[in-house]
């Protein structure tokens, strides 16, 4: 037009434009291919799409768009009225081509668009909607997404953010997985402010919070739906909200004063928060729970479950990993060992117009994302609040912008090994969660107060001196405790007592008592090797006494056998050395328990035999019997 020096009111060379364009677009869908109809596609969405661009520039330029105050003043009337005039009069039946179906003109669908606003609102969300789902028959979703962008813009202006929510998001899901960060926040932005305005608070405060967050952004904006959220969180008509404590806050456990203490015992865990946000913020508590580390010999089963088999790419595959817009696939199942390829093309084999090759199988090897979902969906419900009693909180605390570190006291924790939790960050009734990995972990170990008796083995028959050792652990002993120490039948037990009552001096936390005393146990010469007897230690200051076993080893075990000779009877007796040293055996007898008539006859010489370890020695005795029945001992 302005080569051939045409002069044109405005908005005219638009309204020609549309009109063309819409008179192909008719003719195209009289013509719908039926064997491959997405090669049609291809060419008439770009043209849907750039129809609804003419449009919205006439509703702008005539005074149609919604969101205006006031009404169209008459500059924009005669405009509209010049645009319709220089339309023509199109006659009422068109003459219509063979198997051409009845349809509106060109024309007529301009001239009711500008008629009025609601006839133009509605021509144009239909046609909008029509090139949007166009681009994703062709797989165009890219493309599609940016319509749904504008239509988001479009609705929020008629005043009903809660149809433009759904098209912001899915705009925003698709930048984040194609790497555009900047176009992502932007995108985010636009949502929060639509979600602030349907009202719907859970779902604004976690996208505001992102918003607030981002460093990309213009910091009047961060600031603003910063306070939006704070008079959210001080509001009494809220209830409470968890969020996951990024991208506004950055949380990490940094460092644990002791790595093992007692359960009596302080330890303190530090913890760095880096706030994000655009503005100091004033949190009403902060908390860190811990929870039982797993034993890495706790289950050895898993470490023998086979890696599952990947199937790797050959040396000549395309390395994806500096590839914008391709996401590796983790799949959890094993993919097909083949994939099934067919070759594709349109036109003729000498002039082809589109060349390809299709994948058979492709619904083994390939997922599809849902296009309304994503990592960043607000309305994700998935943070969960540790509760537990294990935890430790601070009140009260300003965190600045950039790095902050918060300090941590931990008492009265129970016995176990424990490491960092969940941390919880709480203002008003927003609670920002993090649950950490830091890898660190602290033992704490509950040292009850035991005894130990050195040596624990002895030897029966014999009074020995032993060592007692008292083990305060975790609790200090008074300087007045007593400990009183009682036998069974068969132990003898001296201390410096005459009541074998021990008076300790004070014993610090982790300190030890000791004293000496004797113990004799009768020997059992008919009996086994050893023989266990109990100790029994009552202390003053624990609720139960304390139970010891000693081990007493009787040095001999002594056998007997009965021979007879004609008239003579012999009684030979067997001493079996069992241990606990070297022994001298002096004044043996063998003595009749009832009669006096019996004489007993010792046939070894009179020596003083030494009996060892693993010795034995046979003593030999005759009998000489006047009564026919004695018990011999």
């Amino acid at each position: 037009m302005k080569v051939l020096e045409i002069a044109i009111c405005e908005g005219g060379l638009d309204c020609w434009v549309y009109l063309s364009g819409l008179e192909v677009l008719l003719k195209c869908e009289a013509h719908t291919d039926p064997i491959n109809p997405r090669s049609q596609a291809l060419n008439t969405a770009y043209l849907w799409d750039y129809i609804c661009r003419k449009l919205h520039k006439l509703g702008e330029l005539c005074g149609l768009m919604p969101g205006a105050d006031l009404d169209p003043t008459s500059t924009q009337l005669d405009r509209v009225v010049n645009l319709t005039a220089g339309m023509g009069l199109e006659p009422s039946t068109e003459e219509l081509e063979e198997g051409e179906a009845p349809h509106r003109a060109p024309s007529d669908k301009l001239r009711e668009a500008l008629s009025s606003r609601e006839a133009f609102q509605k021509i144009y969300l239909e046609q909008s909607e029509l090139a949007m789902g166009t681009f994703k028959h062709i797989g165009r979703f890219r493309s599609a997404r940016l319509i749904g962008k504008n239509l988001a813009d479009f609705y929020m202006k008629l005043g009903e953010p809660q149809k433009a929510e759904n098209f912001l998001l899915d705009a925003m899901t698709s930048y984040h997985k194609e790497g555009w960060t900047k176009l992502r926040d932007m995108a985010c932005l636009e949502l929060a402010q639509c979600q602030y305005q349907t009202g719907i608070h859970h779902k604004y405060v976690k996208t505001g919070c992102q918003v607030a967050g981002s460093s990309l952004l213009e910091t009047r904006d961060r600031l603003e739906h910063m306070n939006n959220v704070m008079q959210l969180a001080r509001s009494s008509n809220a209830g409470t909200m968890l969020l996951k404590a990024s991208p506004l806050l950055k949380i990490d456990v940094s460092r644990i004063s002791q790595s093992k203490v007692g359960v009596d015992e302080a330890f303190q865990i530090t913890v760095t928060i880096d706030n994000q946000g655009p503005c100091d913020l004033t949190c009403d508590s902060i908390w860190l729970t811990l929870v039982e580390s797993v034993s890495e010999f706790s289950d050895r089963r898993i470490h023998k479950l086979k890696s599952p088999v990947i199937r790797q790419a050959s040396n000549s595959s395309l390395d994806n990993r500096h590839v914008m817009n391709l996401t590796n696939v983790n799949l959890n199942k094993q993919t097909p060992t083949e994939i099934s390829l067919r070759a594709l093309f349109e036109g003729t084999l000498e002039e082809p117009v589109l060349a390809g090759i299709s994948c058979m199988n492709s619904h083994e090897l390939l997922k599809r994302n849902d296009s309304s979902g994503g990592i960043l969906k607000p309305t994700d419900d998935t943070v969960k609040k540790d509760v537990t009693s294990q935890q430790a909180a601070v009140t009260g605390v300003v965190l600045k912008q950039g790095e902050n570190t918060v300090t941590l006291n931990f008492e009265g924790v129970l016995a176990g090994c424990y490491s960092p939790g969940q941390v919880g960050v709480k203002v008003g009734l927003l609670e920002f969660l993090k649950d950490t990995n830091s890898g660190l972990s602290v033992m704490v170990t509950c040292d009850e107060t035991r005894c130990e008796i050195i040596p624990e083995t002895l030897v029966a028959g014999i009074g020995q001196e032993v060592t007692v050792c008292i083990y305060s652990g975790n609790v200090a002993i008074d300087p007045n405790s007593k400990v009183k120490v009682t036998g069974s039948e068969n132990l003898s037990i001296t201390t410096s007592s005459h009541d074998n009552t021990v008076l300790l001096g004070g014993v610090a936390r982790g300190g030890q008592a000791e004293w000496k005393m004797r113990v004799f146990h009768q020997p059992m010469v008919t009996g086994g090797l050893k023989v266990d007897d109990k100790i029994v230690f009552d202390c003053s200051w624990l609720p139960r006494p304390l139970i010891m076993t000693l081990t007493f080893v009787n040095p001999f075990k002594v056998t007997h056998r009965l021979y007879t000779a004609r008239d003579m009877k012999y009684i030979q007796v067997t001493v079996h050395a069992q241990g606990g040293g070297q022994f001298q055996l002096s004044d043996w007898s063998l003595v009749a328990t009832n009669g006096n008539d019996l004489e007993l006859v010792c046939l070894n010489k009179p020596l003083v035999p030494m009996v060892c370890t693993a010795m034995t020695l046979n003593l030999c005795v005759s009998i000489n019997l006047w009564s026919p029945w004695y018990v011999l001992q």
